[in-house]
């Protein structure tokens, strides 16, 4: 017996002169307001977690991503009641012509080396 929802996102580790992006949602946002992430979203019906994950790309920082690959997945209960969260985060390299502009979801983005 299924009992809530299952909720699948993606996420991208993009690496870039040995540093990863991470992004602060903005403080107004709905979900997670003023929370540093990783790049990413929901997986839309129908979509591969690839597409979704190159579609909030560009949604959210309008970039490009070329090196998709699965490092890691997991999964656990989400804020919302009755709902499960799947998280799939793809390690990537920005593309060469991509620059980071932001759209009213997040607020700053840093370029952080992994000890930071």
């Amino acid at each position: 017996m299924i009992m809530g929802d299952t909720y699948v996102a993606v996420h991208a580790l993009i690496k870039k002169n040995g540093k990863i992006l991470i992004m602060k949602r903005a403080d107004d946002d709905d979900f997670q307001p003023g929370i540093w992430d990783l790049p990413g979203g929901a997986v839309e019906f129908g979509e591969t977690a690839e597409t979704a994950l190159q579609r909030e790309l560009l949604e959210e920082a309008r970039i490009h991503v070329d090196d998709m690959n699965v490092v890691f997945v997991y999964t656990n209960n989400s804020q919302l009641p009755n709902r499960q969260t799947f998280q799939i985060v793809y390690s990537c390299k920005l593309s060469d012509d991509s620059t980071v502009n932001l759209n009213y979801e997040h607020s700053e983005y840093r370029w952080i080396s992994y000890a930071d």
